[in-house]
């Protein structure tokens, strides 16, 4: 069974219009005539990963690591990474990480994942995590799952996992039930949150959950704690 990735440049299209500031151009005229005419319609496209597009924004010049803010830093590191300028983008990306800028950290951590770095990946998503990043726990559960660090068993994944489909993240939610089922061999946590992840809205884990019943399994009892009804651990 396939664990669920998610690859997190997609986040910036709920941010990419910040970035509008940091685009510069000496003619005030031109930069109206852009931000009207086609700034959303790249804006819209580099945020769904077309490189040609992110670097048709570069192209109209971009504010430099020394003159930006951390905020504006990650997002004009993830223009550049999703340019194909990795190096560039590092810059960018290390000042937010070090202002406490989570997605910062996170981006970081993705470029040293896809450059198999793995134990600097591993290092930036669990800062992001801490941070309260849902997205970084969620990657740092795919790379224990997937076996990418080779100190830490596939079970170490349940945590963050776990975590992140508390905070009503479908696919940690399906890759929690795949580490029950496949590793834990606890196959009614498995159903539970094949189950929930069916509520999310992912199709495969409604199959799941239905083989599992039709297999005997039952869902788990539920836990009380000081009278309350807790859901499964």
């Amino acid at each position: 069974m396939v664990f669920y990735r998610f690859i997190l440049y997609i986040l910036i299209h709920t941010t990419f219009l910040m970035a509008i500031d940091n685009i510069k151009s000496a003619d005030s005229n031109k930069i109206y005539y852009i931000y009207n005419d086609s700034i959303f319609s790249l804006l819209h496209n580099c945020a769904k990963n077309n490189t040609s597009s992110c670097k048709e924004l570069i192209k109209f010049g971009l504010l430099s690591d020394k003159e930006c803010e951390p905020n504006d830093c990650q997002l004009i590191g993830a223009l550049l990474s999703l340019s194909n300028n990795t190096n560039k983008a590092l810059s960018y990306l290390t000042k937010s990480c070090q202002s406490n800028d989570r997605l910062g950290c996170t981006h970081l951590a993705i470029i040293y994942e896809e450059s198999r770095n793995y134990k600097d990946a591993e290092y930036f998503y669990k800062l992001s995590c801490n941070n309260g990043d849902i997205v970084a726990c969620y990657n740092l559960g795919v790379l224990y799952a997937n076996g990418k660090i080779f100190d830490k068993s596939p079970i170490a994944s349940k945590h963050f996992f776990k975590h992140a489909c508390d905070n009503y993240y479908a696919k940690a939610c399906f890759n929690l039930a795949v580490v029950y089922a496949n590793f834990i061999h606890d196959f009614e946590n498995a159903r539970y949150f094949f189950d929930k992840s069916c509520d999310y809205g992912i199709k495969e884990g409604c199959i799941n959950a239905h083989n599992l019943e039709n297999n005997g399994i039952t869902m788990p009892k539920l836990q009380k704690k000081r009278g309350l009804y807790i859901k499964p651990q």
